[in-house]
């Protein structure tokens, strides 16, 4: 589907399950998905990489379980980093913020969803020290961690339908990123989850272009910015 929509680089994001009942194990679960990406990535119709995602939630150990797998495959050229995802009121970053910093000390790139609602200046902070190399949505970042965001080139993961259908966002006029555009905060459009909101990437952009009254070179300019924010070298 990314790729009919003209998708040609994309880094999907998934959580390593087990089952050990039917002897699948996370470590089968991550193979299994980079084996189906190679064979995607033959055909050069899209490339493909994958971050391997940690839920709030997860204890310490658990997180640290998936960034251990995460630098074991790193061989592969397929895994390339790591996320924390998950509902907002899973426990406090802090906990399991270790990870992340071991992550980041053995060569993995680190995403992280930040600030997606108000009043969390702590975790914000905890979040920010692990220097992520993006962070998602980010609807509530104050101005001070925005500027650091800026200053450090760390690009913001922008999902426009994504934060107006979970209500981050009263509209589309006023959302944050009409704001980056001003300040030439780095950013990048992305879907969130596509399958649950129903968006394309290349309705996404028809949005942000809408909202900013950017014609197709703006647009396309865009996009290709988006190129110094990904995770992958080659």
């Amino acid at each position: 589907e990314f790729a009919a929509d003209g998708v040609r680089y994309i880094e999907l994001r998934s959580t390593p399950r087990q089952n050990l009942e039917k002897g699948m194990t996370k470590k089968n679960y991550a193979e299994t998905l980079i084996s189906v990406i190679n064979e995607i990535n033959k055909k050069g119709d899209i490339y493909v990489r994958l971050i391997l995602s940690i839920d709030r939630k997860s204890t310490l150990e658990q997180a640290m379980e998936t960034v251990n797998l995460a630098i074991d495959l790193k061989y592969t050229g397929v895994v390339v980093g790591v996320d924390m995802c998950g509902n907002t009121n899973g426990g406090a970053f802090s906990r399991i913020k270790p990870a992340f910093d071991h992550a980041k000390k053995n060569g993995l790139y680190v995403t992280l969803h930040v600030a997606e609602i108000p009043d969390c200046r702590e975790d914000n902070l905890d979040m920010t020290a692990v220097s992520p190399d993006r962070m998602g949505h980010c609807t509530y970042l104050e101005e001070d961690l925005l500027k650091w965001a800026k200053d450090n080139n760390v690009a913001i993961e922008t999902c426009i339908t994504s934060n107006i259908i979970c209500r981050t966002v009263k509209s589309y006029d006023i959302h944050p990123v009409t704001e980056y555009i001003k300040t030439d905060q780095p950013f990048a459009i992305c879907t969130d989850d596509k399958g649950v909101f129903s968006c394309d990437l290349s309705d996404e952009y028809l949005i942000f272009g809408c909202i900013n009254k950017f014609n197709k070179k703006q647009l396309f300019e865009t996009s290709k910015k988006t190129i110094n924010y990904i995770m992958c070298k080659d």
